[in-house]
């Protein structure tokens, strides 16, 4: 026979063998279930968290991203107007150089009359 003695009134009881494993095991059921339900809280908290840093640093990686993004498509623009400069340019030259210097060929028989740009108006030289 076990003596179990209330915390409240101070009484002093006899409990048999099975009667004091039943109140044993109801004592640390009680205290297994409230452990069990503390380490879940935790590990749910834990979760939230660690979704959350893991949500947060995936929109971080993804501005990085679109920055990095951003930046080569304007590098990208600015080599298509520079080559689109230089094609209008080589066009511009291109259309030109006939008449920006006057062509002299050595007369043979007769004088050539070349072409040339004067003042915006084409004239026989």
């Amino acid at each position: 026979m076990n003596e179990i003695k209330c915390p409240n009134c101070g009484e002093v009881f006899k409990v048999d063998e099975s009667g004091f494993a039943d109140i044993v095991k109801q004592v640390r059921d009680r205290e297994f279930k409230q452990e069990v339900e503390s380490r879940v809280a935790l590990l749910e908290s834990n979760k939230k968290n660690e979704i959350s840093l893991a949500v947060e640093s995936a929109k971080s990686a993804a501005l990085k991203d679109l920055s990095d993004k951003n930046l080569e498509i304007a590098g990208l623009r600015a080599q298509v107007e520079a080559f689109s400069t230089k094609q209008q340019l080589a066009v511009a030259e291109a259309v030109a150089a006939p008449y920006a210097a006057p062509i002299r060929a050595k007369p043979v028989c007769c004088p050539i009359v070349v072409p040339q740009l004067v003042g915006g108006v084409l004239v026989a030289v």
